[in-house]
């Protein structure tokens, strides 16, 4: 079921609100049938439900196949935490262009004769 409402619903703030308290006591992330014990869900199903969608919202990073594998990123204010940042806050790629030659070596350097160089077969045609 696709969710209807933008922002933090009352279960996303439960959850992100034990993930922190959890994460601050124990120096590890809960598993999902804790996160569900503690947040009144009985439905490990439904827990990863909430998991997954406070993921697209960057509050989370899950790792697969990992269990325990859940990192806060933000807390319930939104603010990034300290020591978390997601990748695309972390890295900024800037590309720099420069001209590049396509022509093969040989007809690169001038020549008494002008040459042409075809593109489709490597010989020169005076």
């Amino acid at each position: 079921m696709a969710r209807k409402k933008a922002g933090l619903g009352e279960r996303h703030k439960k959850i992100l609100k034990f993930l922190e308290i959890f994460q601050e006591e124990n120096g590890y992330p809960p598993s999902i049938r804790e996160i569900g014990e503690n947040t009144d869900i009985s439905s490990t199903s439904v827990v990863n439900y909430y998991l997954n969608q406070l993921e697209e919202m960057n509050y989370i990073e899950r790792e697969n196949n990992v269990s325990r594998g859940i990192r806060l990123i933000r807390n319930l204010e939104g603010i990034l935490l300290k020591g978390a940042q997601t990748i695309t806050d972390m890295f900024t790629i800037i590309l720099i262009l420069k001209p590049v030659s396509i022509l093969p070596a040989a007809c690169s350097r001038p020549k008494k004769k002008q040459k042409i160089c075809l593109p489709s077969k490597s010989r020169v045609i005076p």
